[in-house]
């Protein structure tokens, strides 16, 4: 995905139910730290080193039949430090 000149990376958290928490609490900081990764290995392989990227996170609660109750889209979840 881009928008503009930056290329976006997306991780989708959806939950069903509230037992594992919410779809933002599956974002742990090693989760992070993996899709960190894998968008660097991405721009490398591309040569894309020098591109401005982000990370964003939707976060949706839906019921089993699959009907959303809730969607959230959260901009940049690694912050300017994920750019190091």
């Amino acid at each position: 995905m881009a928008d503009g000149d930056q290329i976006i990376f997306v991780e989708v958290k959806c939950r069903v139910s509230d037992r594992f928490g919410a779809p933002e609490e599956g974002l742990t900081p090693a989760k992070l730290r993996r899709i960190h990764k894998a968008a660097w290995a991405y721009l490398e392989a591309q040569g894309l080193e020098q591109a401005d990227w982000r990370v964003d996170l939707v976060a949706i609660e839906c019921t089993r039949g699959r009907r959303i109750l809730r969607l959230d889209h959260y901009e940049n979840v690694l912050g300017e430090e994920g750019r190091v």
